[in-house]
């Protein structure tokens, strides 16, 4: 159902296809924000641009599709993924409290991110499983992943702080460092991780497969960006499991971080296939 917000003025219904101006407002603000703080720092232009890209181009996409009155689920949902992905880039900042928030805002999109890729291209659900999946995907991100904020340093490296590699700042929330994070809550996530996002990818591979010609047109896109994604986090994670830096894992985070967009991009493609070959 659409999201409707009762006018102040003479009562009239406005969808979120005319909030689109005061929507890229505040997205072009949270994305020139962000970016003006990485060019304020050690940050090379190639790393400034390509953070640029993850915030821009789902907010773009976004802001098409609301335009266009087509899948407002997924715009809203892009936009969303577009303003934490500006907010992410700040892990790239020497400073401990915008750090602290850009690595907060990781954990935050990941959710978004699964939303999108299982609900698309309707911006529902097509089965309990995909629900699941997604109400499991948030429950992860709200207790094994964003409370150890408060509990432990962010682990390093990772591809949204690549400036800092292993010698990033202080964590700014952290309250009380317990051993437990690192020794058991961190690898368990990172399973449970990778075998949600396998699945997830499993998921809309054999809805692609099992549909008919358009359907097939339309899911293809994205279940490309699924696995590709899932690929690349499960041997993310194996790569700097040994806690050090290497230029294979950071080749891997650097695709890791171009998910987002590739989400957005794969949305603009099944989209626009499921109008030609509608």
């Amino acid at each position: 159902m659409a999201v409707m917000v009762q006018s102040l003025r003479g009562g009239r219904i406005r969808t979120p296809g005319d909030l689109g101006p005061s929507l890229l407002g505040l997205a072009l603000v949270g994305v020139a924000t962000a970016l003006t703080l990485l060019a304020a720092s050690d940050l090379s232009t190639g790393r400034v641009v390509l953070h640029g890209i993850a915030a821009g181009l789902p907010i773009a996409v976004g802001l098409a599709l609301l335009h266009a009155q087509r899948a407002r689920r997924v715009a809203l949902a892009l936009l969303a993924a577009g303003l934490l992905c500006a907010l992410a880039a700040l892990a790239q900042s020497s400073d401990s409290a915008l750090y602290s928030v850009g690595r907060v805002a990781v954990w935050m999109l990941e959710p978004v991110l699964v939303y999108l890729i299982l609900a698309f291209p309707l911006g529902r659900f097509a089965s309990s499983m995909e629900r699941r999946l997604f109400l499991a995907t948030a429950l992860l991100a709200g207790v094994l992943y964003l409370p150890t904020a408060l509990l432990a340093e962010f682990p390093a490296p990772n591809p949204w702080a690549s400036s800092c590699g292993m010698s990033c700042p202080d964590n700014a929330f952290n309250v009380v460092n317990l051993g437990v994070v690192d020794d058991v809550i961190r690898p368990l996530r990172e399973l449970l991780t990778a075998a949600i996002y396998l699945a997830v990818a499993a998921l809309v591979a054999r809805r692609a497969w099992r549909g008919g010609a358009l359907t097939r047109r339309v899911l293809a896109p994205m279940a490309a960006v699924a696995g590709f994604r899932a690929a690349t986090m499960c041997v993310y994670f194996v790569a700097r499991a040994d806690g050090g830096t290497s230029a294979f894992a950071d080749a891997l985070g650097t695709l890791w971080l171009l998910s987002a967009p590739a989400i957005a991009a794969g949305c603009a493609v099944a989209l626009t296939a499921q109008r030609v070959f509608a």
